[in-house]
């Protein structure tokens, strides 16, 4: 039995690089062999993608009350998650204390015409009215529309989860199946979902043309997994996955991250570096920015400083980083040639597409 303590090193404070330490501790208490874990991250914050910022929004003004400052924190990435389906999450949430802090999701959707116009407002999960009744999706086109969305989405879902499609079919070939045939493609959700369609009506594939143009396409283009080459060019897997895990469940428990969803991982990073928690110790360390040199023996972990530089040794080096962030940061030494080609490879194969987050108040 190896009786020498087996040093885990992790690049990146993100949701990865927290995940995977927590796991490692609370496994690595039932090994044979004792682990000891560090984190290294460049920011002074941790979470990575799970980025929140705080926003000055001016003065607040109040009636009979001096006007005070109003800051208010908003996430560049996803805020909400569906409870229902994230089971493992919803577990590390309770573990750690932060379950109780998960508040309701109130949800709304505004949708935009080219002109900039208001379109279609979605308020079907906002407690306190609607924001503007005269653009309701529910009453869209008669009440045709919505219910017939909800078939189109069902539809899409079931495609997904029957494995008969591949990453090449699109969200393009979908949609022009709908128009095509409707009956075929949507017949089948809407007897599962008790939605009765006028197959026969002849303004169906004009609505179902709106529903992908007005409704779907923004949606897609507005999250995470669209890239430049536009929504229509999407593996259809890729938005309707992520709609059944977010939106899925029976019922959905949809919550989001009060203070943002980087409140949760700094409770989480809070939890594993407590010394009283169990499992091996895990030490992290923020604002280094280090470089590390692979040899068969292992890792050497550098930061370099206007005083000098500061290494660390490690067994295991272990990535939570982004792939392009990845290779830059190592250096191989002899006898890594073909494992350096191989990273290359397939790191290189990540593409990577620049988007903007926008900050809003509505």
């Amino acid at each position: 039995m190896d009786t020498s303590t087996l040093r885990v090193a992790i690049i990146g404070g993100g949701v990865s690089g927290l995940s995977l330490a927590y796991y490692l501790q609370k496994l690595g208490g039932k090994a044979a062999q004792q682990i000891e874990i560090t984190l290294f991250e460049r920011k002074a914050t941790l979470g990575g993608n799970a980025e929140t910022v705080w926003v000055d929004l001016g003065n607040r003004r109040q009636p009979g009350k001096p006007e005070s400052p109003y800051r208010r924190w908003a996430d560049l990435g996803v805020n909400d998650v569906n409870l229902a389906t994230y089971h493992r999450l919803r577990t590390v949430l309770s573990e750690i204390g932060e379950l109780e802090r998960m508040k309701p999701l109130e949800n709304t959707e505004s949708y935009f015409s080219r002109d900039g116009a208001i379109a279609l407002t979605d308020d079907s999960d906002l407690a306190r009215g609607v924001s503007d009744p005269a653009h309701e999706l529910n009453q869209a086109e008669g009440g045709k529309l919505a219910p017939l969305i909800t078939v189109v989405h069902q539809s899409a879902i079931d495609l997904v989860e029957s494995g008969r499609i591949t990453p090449h079919y699109t969200v393009d070939d979908f949609f022009d199946s709908c128009v095509a045939t409707p009956v075929e493609m949507l017949a089948a959700a809407a007897d599962h979902l008790k939605i009765t369609i006028d197959w026969q009506d002849p303004a169906l594939p004009a609505r179902l043309e709106r529903i992908r143009h007005i409704i779907y396409y923004p949606r897609i283009s507005a999250m995470y997994f669209a890239d430049d080459r536009g929504p229509g060019g999407m593996p259809l897997q890729a938005p309707f996955e992520y709609y059944r895990i977010q939106e899925g469940g029976s019922p959905p428990d949809r919550r989001y991250f009060e203070h943002g969803s980087q409140h949760w991982l700094e409770a989480l990073a809070a939890y594993i570096a407590n010394p009283e928690t169990q499992g091996p110790r895990v030490k992290i360390l923020r604002g280094i920015d280090v470089e590390a040199r692979l040899s068969p023996q292992g890792a050497t972990l550098a930061e370099r400083t206007a005083s000098g530089e500061r290494r660390w040794q490690a067994d295991i080096l272990i990535m939570a980083t982004h792939a392009e962030d990845a290779l830059p940061i190592l250096t191989f030494g002899d006898g890594l040639t073909e494992i350096q080609q191989g990273l290359q490879h397939i790191l290189g194969k990540v593409r990577y597409t620049r988007s903007f987050s926008v900050c809003h108040t509505a």
